[in-house]
């Protein structure tokens, strides 16, 4: 089912009101969006692989699983997708990095952005392989670092620490704030309890109009917080069938009055001007 949500005057008045919604049967077929600024939020199972699109960039955040890496390549290209010029790979667990020798193969990257290295596996092989082969390069964020591409400013904030105990490759995380107008984007990898609460700490922006929930929808003692910093508007959850989002996290979103999008329900794609937000799924 596709739904259309509209944001106005958002800083102004902070309230949301509805309009221009849509329904009819689920599309096949991802398209461009008419506005500016289209992010999208694959259908990848519980695994994240986003695409930032603006006129003259293509930014991509996380690459899926190995298995799924195919269809997310086949996708990319029906949107007529040839390069992408950043690369972030928030960690290295095998949901998130999984896809990454299919997009270096398939795709020129231009700049690749990554956490430290905590772990060993199959799919960072065939990712560092794809390295070697391509030629691309990557840069460890080890301290804030601001970008901006096309009209969109883009601040990554790296673990302060190399090591969270069991938790260290989800913790390692790195999250990416993305500005676009007076609309905001927060994408959080899969940070866990102890990272949530040294941003918390750290007084750092969390204020967002989009959040991607971390870690797939998990709760977290500190889950609440996190929301209520972040003040969001909508948020999404990467998620499926066979691993959904806890039930708590989506009490405490709706108690916020956040509208919540669910991957497990299909693709989302969330377009904006920079003032105004369309949601389709």
């Amino acid at each position: 089912m596709k739904k259309c949500f509209r944001l106005l005057s958002l800083l102004l008045c902070g309230m949301l009101f509805l309009s221009g919604c849509a329904s009819g049967a689920p599309s096949q077929t991802l398209s461009a969006a008419d506005e500016p600024v289209s992010v999208t939020f694959f259908d990848v199972g519980k695994a994240d692989a986003i695409l930032i699109q603006t006129e003259e960039s293509v930014v991509m955040i996380d690459t899926g699983t190995a298995d799924g890496a195919e269809e997310l390549v086949g996708q990319l290209k029906e949107l007529g997708i040839s390069a992408i010029d950043i690369l972030f790979i928030s960690h290295f667990d095998q949901d998130h990095v999984g896809g990454a020798a299919q997009i270096l193969s398939n795709f020129q990257v231009g700049k690749i952005y990554v956490t430290y290295l905590s772990k060993e596996s199959d799919e960072i092989d065939a990712y560092l392989s794809a390295l070697a082969t391509t030629g691309v390069s990557e840069k460890v964020v080890q301290s804030r670092t601001e970008l901006s591409l096309d009209g969109v400013n883009y601040t990554i904030i790296p673990p302060q620490e190399k090591d969270y105990g069991n938790n260290t490759s989800n913790d390692s995380s790195l999250v990416v704030k993305a500005v676009f107008g007076s609309l905001s984007f927060l994408f959080t990898g899969d940070i866990e309890k102890d990272r949530i609460q040294e941003l918390l700490d750290a007084g750092e922006d969390l204020s967002c109009t989009v959040l991607k929930v971390p870690h797939h929808g998990g709760v977290e003692d500190n889950t609440k917080e996190l929301i209520a910093a972040c003040v969001p508007s909508y948020a999404v959850i990467t998620c499926s069938d066979d691993e959904p989002e806890d039930e708590e996290t989506l009490e405490y979103l709706t108690k916020q009055n956040v509208e919540t999008w669910l991957t497990r329900e299909g693709t989302v794609q969330i377009s904006t001007d920079g003032q105004t937000v369309t949601v389709l799924q």
